[in-house]
Parts: structure tokens; C-alpha cells; sequence
């Protein structure tokens, strides 16, 4: 394969993953939009995150469950 070939193969791919992000982007915008209007109070968290705990710990002191997502959890 000439070098011109092995170019188009890479803009090719490069293309692909542009595309794939875009998308998955564009799903998670969509995803955080309905999330976050479907609740009052959303908390996007890392289970392992101190900070997390902490929100996540203000809310159960003041008997407000809140909505969670532990994004290190996510599929």
C-alpha cells in the first residue's frame, strides 16, 4: 500500500473516532438534560470520592435524598 493509501486509511479512522465521540457526547448531554430535569436534586458522584461523601452526607443530614448517580458505576 502506497503512502497516499495508508493516509486515506488513517483520515478514515480518525473520521470514525471523531464520529463515535461526537455521539457518545451527544448521548450524555442528553443523558445529564433528562437526569437533571426529571429531579429536583441530582448529585453526579464517584463512589470513592471524599467530596462526593461529604455532598452526598449534607443532604442525608438535612433528610433530603437527593438523586445519585455514581458515575464510576455507569456501563
Amino acid at each position: 500500500m502506497g503512502k497516499t493509501g495508508t493516509i486515506f486509511i488513517l483520515l478514515l479512522t480518525i473520521s470514525a473516532v471523531l464520529i463515535c465521540n461526537a455521539e457518545a457526547a451527544a448521548s450524555s448531554v442528553k443523558f445529564v438534560k433528562k437526569t437533571v430535569s426529571s429531579h429536583p436534586i441530582v448529585i453526579f458522584s464517584k463512589s470513592y470520592c471524599a467530596y462526593c461523601k461529604r455532598a452526598k452526607g449534607v443532604f442525608k443530614d438535612l433528610n433530603t435524598k437527593p438523586y445519585v448517580v455514581e458515575l464510576d458505576e455507569r456501563g
